[in-house]
């Protein structure tokens, strides 16, 4: 048996690309979400920064951990899903904010 080369650069067994880097950034958009929610601002500019982290997260997910980058056009009709579905929350809670 030979030992294993620091130097090679095969990629291991089940091993992606840019899956710890999605996975920091989805930590750092977290921590972004929670620090906004305690920031001295009016609710309305709190629930849009928290919709538009989260909108930034579920592409994220969307492109690297369902490797979607590889499927552009799944990729940008998603997106679009995703972002009428940010719209119309966003949308409601600027009309309806004592909704919540």
């Amino acid at each position: 048996m030979t030992a294993p080369n620091p130097t090679d650069n095969t990629p291991r067994h089940g091993h992606r690309p840019g899956l710890t880097t999605a996975w920091l950034a989805l930590l750092v958009l977290s921590l972004a979400s929670t620090g906004a929610t305690v920031l001295p601002v009016p609710q309305q500019i709190v629930a849009t920064a928290v919709l538009v982290l989260a909108l930034i997260k579920a592409r994220v997910i969307l492109a690297r951990y369902l490797e979607l980058s590889a499927a552009r056009s799944w990729l940008s009709g998603l997106s679009v899903v995703i972002a009428g579905f940010f719209a119309l929350v966003l949308g409601l809670f600027l009309i309806y904010p004592a909704a919540l």
